[in-house]
């Protein structure tokens, strides 16, 4: 009933790729943050392209484009917080598995 141990080389390659995967970790929170950041300045950049295309002559787009630029931000705000939980549980998700791969 007794379990054989890992291989030394083994268990010094999961302990190095755990360690790799933890130093991924914020290179993963920020290419999530990135790409939120990314499309915010998208949908900002076309909120003022449609000021320019419709003022003067539709003032309402002053109102259209400050409700879409609220919804806007409060998604680029919760796609923050997502993009680093994500990269959080990746992380997690990777250094697990090299804990596994040992004790298993």
């Amino acid at each position: 009933m007794s379990k054989e141990l890992p291989d030394p080389k083994e268990i010094v390659d999961s302990v190095a790729d755990g360690v790799v995967e933890l130093a991924e970790g914020p290179v993963r929170v920020v290419n999530n943050v990135a790409a939120v950041c990314e499309s915010f300045s998208s949908d900002v950049k076309a909120n003022m392209e449609e000021v320019k295309r419709r003022l003067p002559d539709d003032p309402a787009v002053l109102a259209d484009v400050a409700v879409k630029a609220l919804g806007q931000t409060a998604n680029a705000g919760l796609g923050v917080v997502e993009g680093i939980g994500k990269g959080v549980m990746d992380t997690l998700g990777g250094i697990k598995t090299q804990i596994e791969r040992v004790t298993k």
